[in-house]
């Protein structure tokens, strides 16, 4: 019995700006993005307990992809144990404001050092990025208990300059990106202008047709060798 198959699919950048060049700048307390956790005090003085959380939109081009990981560049991470970054991807609402239902989770690499480094987090099952849609990867931290609960993920480009960080991909092109309180994500709808430095990365997910085509390609091939 002959099995069909498509040729194997080449895993792509979807989106991101990981190759862009590292510019001055990107480590300084204006140009980072703090995702943390404020534990409540009682005081004196009485420090409600907040989130700060940040969000990057970018809607799909003409195909779909399935995501196989998404790189972040991170520091701070792993003090003591206790920093807990929880990355997903969700849907948009309408107006690509805000992120709305969950897509999907990460799985969390393992923080071997708290220096900033690019660490790549898998999804925790599979998630496909459909043509025409928008969506936001959001980073928060979601460990409320311990002796550090915040962690940086660093952003691009220049106090003054953010142009040559925007993020780019073959399947996706950037919205806005996003930062707000938590612990739900439709609350990380405050528009920011930073470009924090991330790649996500998949595969293309052919449609019927080209699978089809592909499959008789095979089958006309292994004929002709029969014949041979």
């Amino acid at each position: 019995m002959l099995a069909i198959s498509a040729a194997s699919a080449q895993s792509a950048v979807i989106i991101g700006n990981l190759a862009a060049p590292v510019t001055t700048n990107v480590t300084g307390s204006s140009n980072v993005t703090s995702v943390n956790y404020t534990p409540y005090s009682a005081g004196p003085p009485v420090v409600n307990a907040a989130y700060n959380a940040k969000a990057v939109g970018f809607t799909m081009g003409a195909t779909d992809y399935s995501v196989s990981t998404i790189t972040l560049r991170l520091s701070g991470v792993g003090n003591s144990g206790t920093d807990a970054p929880l990355v997903s991807i969700y849907t948009a609402n309408a107006g690509k404001t805000a992120p709305a239902t969950l897509v999907g989770t990460f799985t969390n690499p393992t923080f071997a050092s708290t220096a900033t480094a690019e660490f790549a987090f898998f999804p925790s099952s599979g998630i496909t990025l459909l043509a025409g849609a928008s969506y936001f990867i959001t980073v928060q931290q979601v460990n409320t208990t311990g002796s550090d609960l915040s962690f940086i993920w660093e952003n691009g480009g220049t106090l003054t300059d953010n142009t040559n960080t925007v993020p780019t991909g073959e399947g996706a092109t950037h919205d806005t990106a996003r930062f707000g309180g938590g612990p739900a994500a439709s609350a990380i709808n405050s528009l920011s202008s930073r470009h924090n430095w991330y790649q996500l990365e998949g595969t293309a997910v052919p449609e019927p047709s080209s699978a089809i085509l592909a499959g008789l390609g095979a089958l006309s091939i292994a004929g002709r060798r029969r014949r041979l």
